[in-house]
């Protein structure tokens, strides 16, 4: 396979933004269902009333604080790795992804870390009760040790779609999607886990798009592979990742705070 069959500077630029917005249109739908799944099946659990549904509720803020920091990493690294790429620099832009995987890694640690010390105070500020806590913190425990799976999943797949390969983006997202909902009635009722079947069937979703996107990026199909050389932290090359993600970061952290104001 030729490694520029995929190059932006070919072909009319109508036609390259039509292949790329359409994967990535069904790639945050795919994204989306994990939560409208995982409330619906919730939503089912016989005997228990609304408060699962209110306890995974409020667990959301916290899904999107997460999510703010991959796009921050990830997202923001993508177009500045597109620049390099149509610079010719492909060393460079080997290394601009290597820092947001870099950026990626630590940051997953750190917010799994803080998700798990501070949970308590943290999902009461955001509006538990004694009754609700114990649904929100089930789903939390589970859900957060598979943080490090998202995040580099979610955050390195940018760079697959960055070096021309939509539609093998959008099937990454779209198999965590579909595990996620064949799995969730299984562990939900048919193990008769509740909400923590919930969160286990998210937790196992999470690993096959973090090895597929591992497999793709590291192997010779991608156009610029990621190296552990590349990771090598860069001052200025991680500040600029930084600056062009803030927007997006913002974007998601005031979603987040809408969420928190209405569960309030």
């Amino acid at each position: 396979m030729d490694k520029r069959a995929n190059d932006f500077s070919k072909g009319s630029v109508a036609g390259l933004i039509l292949k790329q917005a359409l994967p990535l249109s069904v790639s945050s739908f795919a994204q989306i269902l994990y939560n409208i799944v995982d409330r619906v099946y919730i939503g089912h659990l016989p005997g228990e009333g609304i408060v699962p549904l209110t306890g995974l509720g409020l667990t959301l803020p916290v899904v999107s604080i997460i999510s703010a920091f991959t796009l921050l990493f990830g997202q923001g690294g993508a177009p500045y790795f597109s620049i390099a790429r149509g610079q010719g620099n492909d060393k460079k832009a080997g290394r601009i992804m290597g820092n947001s995987a870099f950026l990626l890694i630590i940051g997953s640690i750190l917010l799994t870390l803080l998700g798990y010390v501070f949970m308590r105070p943290l999902l009461f500020a955001l509006g538990a009760d004694a009754d609700s806590y114990v649904y929100a913190s089930d789903y939390l425990r589970i859900y957060l040790a598979g943080t490090a799976f998202l995040v580099i999943s979610t955050g390195l797949n940018f760079y697959i779609t960055a070096q021309g390969f939509p539609k093998r983006s959008m099937a990454v997202i779209l198999s965590g999607a579909v595990i996620n909902m064949l799995l969730d009635p299984l562990f939900i009722f048919k193990f008769g886990m509740g909400i923590k079947g919930a969160a286990v069937a998210t937790l196992i979703s999470q690993t096959l798009p973090f090895v597929l996107v591992l497999y793709f990026l590291t192997g010779n199909r991608a156009a610029i592979s990621l190296s552990s050389e590349d990771m090598k932290p860069d001052g200025t090359i991680i500040f600029k990742i930084i600056t062009m993600g803030f927007t997006g970061f913002i974007m998601e952290i005031t979603n987040s705070a809408t969420v928190i104001v209405c569960n309030k």
